[in-house]
This record gives C-alpha cells, structure tokens and sequence, in this order.
C-alpha cells in the first residue's frame, strides 16, 4: 500500500494477512447466510403473533397504557352507560384491534391496515376529536420492542449457524 501526499508517492507499507478460516470458506458461509436470509415474513409474523396483537389487547384491558383520559361527565350522564371499561362496551373494536387479521405481513414489514377497514369507529378514539379525547390502543410498550428483538435474534442465530458459523464468536 502506498500513500501520496501532493501527488508524489511518500512511503509503502507491505503487510500479509492469515485468515483462519481462509477467505474462500468465509465467502462461502456468507453466501449462505445470506440465502437463508432473503425474507424476514417469518420472524414478522411470529412478533406480530406473539407480541404486537397480545399487546394491543392488554392495552384494552389496562385501560390504555398510559391510561386514558376518564370519561366526560356527559358520557358519564348518558342513560345507556353502564360504567363498562373504557372502549369496550360490545368488544368488538379490542377484538378487531388485538387480531392478527388486521396485519399485512411482508418480506421486510408488518403493518396494520388502516383502521377504518376494520371499524368504523375506531379511528376517532385512537386519534381523538373535538369533543373526545384520544385513547390510543394501537400502541407498543418497551417491554414489547425487548420481546421483537429477541424473536429476531433467536432467528438470526439459527440462520447462522445454519451457514456454518459457531454461535458466540
């Protein structure tokens, strides 16, 4: 290797390098890994599964987390109300919201599809109106992104060593 400096050459510096295991075998575990590694839908659909959706409904049962805003004294007034947990009076909004039926799960995403094809209603208690406050439902916890990643890692860690490669290096 050499350096310039102002276009004239100042000094060279030769080294050699071993590599263990040889760079054909590293190439090789590589090139596995990454056929092994094409599409992500299977760790995505697993969080989904088992995080996200149990999430979302936990989020129901605790009242929001952090909690929601109480009802309006109006709310409160109303003749039909009958004191039950805030948003779920039939269920039918902590169901469609905690499915895994509402997730579009990609090769490199998961997403929910947008609430108002799945209720009607729901839109305005996660965003809030005028009038209302916003009790979002649709919401991770830190806990939540901690459990996703260690999906992912476990997944990984068989794709590795699935390419040859020795777990812990």
């Amino acid at each position: 290797m050499a350096f310039q400096m102002n276009g004239r050459r100042q000094s060279a510096v030769q080294f050699d390098i071993d590599m263990e295991p040889p760079a054909i075998v590293l190439a090789s575990e590589f090139t596995r890994l990454g056929l092994n590694i094409q599409s992500f839908k299977d760790p995505l659909k697993q969080s989904v599964e088992e995080v996200a959706a149990p999430s979302i409904r936990e989020n129901f049962e605790q009242g929001g987390r952090p909690t929601w805003e109480p009802p309006a004294e109006a709310t409160l007034d109303h003749s039909g109300y009958d004191g039950h947990p805030l948003l779920i009076d039939t269920g039918a909004l902590e169901e469609a919201a905690s499915s895994t039926d509402i997730w579009q799960v990609s090769k490199t995403e998961a997403s929910i599809l947008p609430i108002d094809s799945w209720t009607d209603y729901g839109g305005f208690h996660e965003g809030g109106t005028i009038n209302m406050p916003a009790r979002p439902f649709l919401m991770f916890q830190p806990e939540d992104e901690d459990a996703i990643e260690e999906i992912f890692h476990k997944w990984l860690d068989v794709r590795f060593i699935a390419a040859g490669f020795t777990p812990g290096l």
